[in-house]
C-alpha cells in the first residue's frame, strides 16, 4: 500500500469523491453541469489541434469569428448544437449524441 492510500485508509486524507459527497446536491449538480463543458470544450481543443489548426484557420473554415471557437473552447459557454455539428464538419468527425 502506498503513502496516499495509507493516509486514506487512516482518515487523514479525503478522496475527491467523498469531499463531493458532502456538498449540498445543488452544488453537486452545478458542478455537474460545469464539467460537461469542460469536456465538450477540451474535445473541440483536441480535435483541432490534431489537426494542427489555430482557431483562426477553423474559424475560417467555419466562416464564423474566431471568438465563438475561443468561447466553445473555454468550457464556460453553452455551445448550441449547430456551432457543434459545424465544429464536427469542419474537422471532418460526426457529431454523435447519446442519451444514456
Amino acid at each position: 500500500m502506498n503513502k496516499i492510500e495509507e493516509m486514506i485508509k487512516s482518515g487523514k486524507v479525503r478522496t475527491y469523491d467523498q469531499i463531493f459527497q458532502e456538498l449540498p446536491l445543488e452544488r453537486q449538480a452545478r458542478i455537474k453541469e460545469l464539467v460537461r463543458y469542460h469536456q465538450a470544450a477540451m474535445t473541440i481543443r483536441q480535435m483541432r489541434k490534431s489537426l494542427k489548426l489555430s482557431q483562426v484557420a477553423l474559424a475560417n473554415k467555419m466562416n464564423i469569428k474566431r471568438e465563438v471557437i475561443a468561447r466553445a473552447e473555454s468550457g464556460r459557454h453553452n455551445v448550441t448544437l449547430e456551432t457543434l455539428y459545424h465544429i464536427a464538419e469542419a474537422t471532418g468527425h460526426r457529431l454523435d449524441i447519446k442519451f444514456v
